[in-house]
Formats: C-alpha cells, sequence, structure tokens
C-alpha cells in the first residue's frame, strides 16, 4: 500500500485530506509541525510526501532538505500559501517532484500522486 504522509499545520487540511487520500486507497499518516513531520517520515518512510512550507516551528525548507537527505526516493509535494517570492524559487531550485500554491484542489493533487505511483 502506499503511503502518503502529510505535513501542513492546518487542521482543515489535514482533515480533509486525510479520509480523501484514505477513500483513494492510500494509507496516510499526518503531522502539524516540521518537528513531528520528520519524525513521522523517519518511522514510517512515505512514498508520497505532501509538505507545507508555512510551518510554525521549522522552516518548510529545512524540512524539505531533511528528508531528502533521509530518504532520497520518497517523493515530495511541496504546497504553500505563499506567492512567487525568492523562498519559493528556491525550493524549486531543490527539485521537488510537485509544487502547488494553496489553496489547492485535492483531486488535482490526487492526479499528481497518482501519476507519480505509476513511475
Amino acid at each position: 500500500m502506499i503511503k502518503i504522509l502529510i505535513v501542513d499545520d492546518e487542521d482543515m487540511m489535514r482533515e480533509a485530506a486525510k479520509p480523501y487520500f484514505e477513500r483513494k486507497g492510500y494509507q496516510v499518516f499526518y503531522a502539524g509541525t516540521g518537528k513531528d513531520g520528520l519524525e513521522v517520515f523517519k518511522k514510517e518512510a512515505p512514498d508520497i510526501t505532501l509538505l507545507d512550507l508555512g510551518l510554525p516551528d521549522i522552516d518548510g525548507k529545512e524540512v524539505f532538505i531533511k528528508m531528502r537527505e533521509l530518504n532520497r526516493s520518497s517523493r515530495i509535494i511541496v504546497l504553500t500559501g505563499f506567492g512567487e517570492d525568492e523562498i519559493n524559487k528556491e525550493i524549486r531550485l531543490l527539485g521537488p517532484d510537485a509544487y502547488f500554491t494553496k489553496p489547492c484542489k485535492l483531486p488535482a493533487v490526487a492526479d499528481t500522486i497518482a501519476q507519480m505511483v505509476k513511475t
């Protein structure tokens, strides 16, 4: 079963995304902080992570880099509420597997995940 980790400090995002992706047959884990997200990432080794950049404790860019160091084959989809600024340009240069500006539509994210699962 494909494992998805959602790291987002917005309760509504986690609460909407978890059952949505579970109905699609994925095993879903979530965390509301960067620290918790990294712990779940280490423990569960997700295939795909949805990572919000605006986390309350650790900068999303730092979380992204640590996740890549821990597991290069895990796919990371970056979610951000920020516009096109330097932070987002830096993240794009780091090479996320996909990138969505919030608010994003779960069906669009699901389509991207489905494509990742095929490859």
